[in-house]
């Protein structure tokens, strides 16, 4: 029996061209992660004051589990917001990305059943997202 592979995801650092304040943006990132059926995970990290540049952010999702035949859906968001709390942003960023990655995962499942090719569309709600055929997985094994 072939091991499960396992995979590092992670979302390194962001850009910000023209920030939205006249110096400063309050920046919060948050990156969620959903393999096949699984729970979805989700990390966030409060960025600060942020001005132009890149922005080490470094959150991952280590060891991850991936059998060849599981979809994987790893979404991150980034919000500008220096009126809330931290705790409050964290909430609503982790019920979020939650959402997404759950709600990624389960179309990406259906499309895989119907036997999608190597890279197809799926429908979250009313969005399109691309998803990766479980060849990609196979390539990236090793």
């Amino acid at each position: 029996m072939t091991p499960t592979p396992h995979f590092q995801f992670v979302l390194e650092s962001f850009e910000i061209l023209d920030t939205r304040s006249l110096h400063n943006d309050t920046d919060h990132v948050s990156c969620s992660i959903a393999v096949g059926q699984g729970p979805p995970q989700s990390q966030v990290k409060s960025m600060g004051d942020v001005n132009n540049g890149i922005h080490h952010v470094g959150l991952s999702f280590d060891q991850v589990a991936v059998d060849l035949n599981q979809p994987v859906v790893f979404n991150y968001i980034i919000i500008n917001n220096g009126h809330a709390s931290h705790e409050k942003i964290a909430g609503e960023l982790t019920k979020v990305g939650n959402a997404l990655a759950s709600r990624g995962a389960q179309a990406a499942a259906s499309a895989l059943a119907a036997g999608a090719g190597s890279l197809v569309g799926a429908s979250v709600g009313t969005a399109i997202l691309p998803v990766l055929a479980p060849h990609w997985a196979r390539s990236r094994v090793g």
